[in-house]
């Protein structure tokens, strides 16, 4: 495993240049793999993650909102922490940077998400503060945006909203299907989105460890040429209809719902080779069975510590 992520981590060193493109130009894209690499050098230069693994899913899930054609399932990114100033939003700002179509908003209601989504051009919808929405008890606007994000997910999904005013009113379905990632305090998305999702839980950085500071405008800059060969990658037919008929080898640890949203995510990492065939396996599995696994005593420890956190007390 040292061996298989030794390509990987070896491009840890955050002072280390993205090769860059002049804006405008043409591009041949390099093989998807060394793609893959920079979008993991980016992730881990701007954000401390626990797992390295976590920063694997997360660069395939980025390719993925931009070969979306190719697939019938998205998985959500459901990045959380028990603690403020974990670095959520900060994901959600990098995948701004990357990901295709990027709509980064705080809060948002879901008639106002619905209306986001072209089935042709479909948006990756960033949503931070997601513990704003479901922080409360009985709230019709949550349960309005939880229908929404469940039947998102797959390709086809429609959501039905009531649409005009007074004798114009009528129901209308909207498209729902496109790729989302959340971010917020705790463990506070229904279960029924949490099963669409793949948990990212991040922790405080320590002194010892601490991610570069995130410019915008110079980050933009070091992600210019892998946003051009990903968009490049996005019009290329015969890429799109190869996933498009992949059968990757789906993981026996996870549940039919778990092997459905990272089919995707497999098979680009089988496309990239190795060493990213052999890892995303055991990044999704270990994402996918960590809350199973997780001891009860520890998740109620956990639980308690997001209450304290959230109403700024502490007894």
């Amino acid at each position: 495993m040292t061996h298989q992520l030794a390509s990987l981590n070896g491009n840890s060193d955050r002072s280390k240049q993205l090769p860059s493109i002049n804006s405008g130009t043409d591009v041949n894209p390099r093989p998807l793999g060394e793609i893959l690499v920079d979008l993991y050098r980016i992730l881990t230069r701007y954000v401390v993650f626990p797992s390295h693994y976590q920063s694997i899913v997360i660069a395939l899930w980025v390719v993925h909102t931009w070969l979306l054609d190719a697939f019938d399932y998205t998985p959500y990114l459901n990045v959380f922490a028990a603690a403020k100033r974990s670095g959520k939003s900060r994901v959600l700002e990098v995948l701004d940077l990357v990901c295709r179509n990027p709509r980064l908003t705080s809060g948002g209601s879901s008639a106002a998400l619905i209306r986001t989504i072209n089935e042709s051009n479909p948006p990756t919808i960033l949503l931070d503060e997601i513990d704003a929405i479901y922080g409360k008890k009985n709230d019709g606007e949550a349960e309005s945006t939880r229908q929404f994000l469940n039947a998102g997910f797959r390709r086809g999904a429609k959501f039905l909203r009531c649409a005009g005013q007074g004798a114009t009113l009528e129901a209308k379905e909207f498209p729902a299907f496109c790729p989302k990632a959340f971010a917020g305090i705790g463990r506070c998305l229904p279960d029924t989105v949490l099963d669409r999702s793949l948990p990212i839980e991040l922790q405080r950085q320590s002194r010892d460890q601490k991610a570069e500071r995130f410019r915008e405008r110079e980050a933009s800059t070091k992600v210019q040429r892998i946003r051009a060969e990903l968009e490049a990658l996005s019009k290329q037919a015969e890429l799109i209809q190869t996933l498009r008929s992949a059968q990757p080898m789906l993981p026996e640890q996870l549940n039919d719902r778990a092997q459905d949203i990272t089919e995707p995510l497999l098979a680009i990492a089988e496309l990239a080779g190795s060493p990213w065939k052999e890892i995303a396996r055991k990044a999704v599995v270990q994402l996918c069975t960590q809350e199973e696994d997780a001891d009860v005593n520890v998740r109620l420890l956990a639980a308690i510590r997001v209450v304290f956190d959230r109403e700024t007390v502490d007894r």
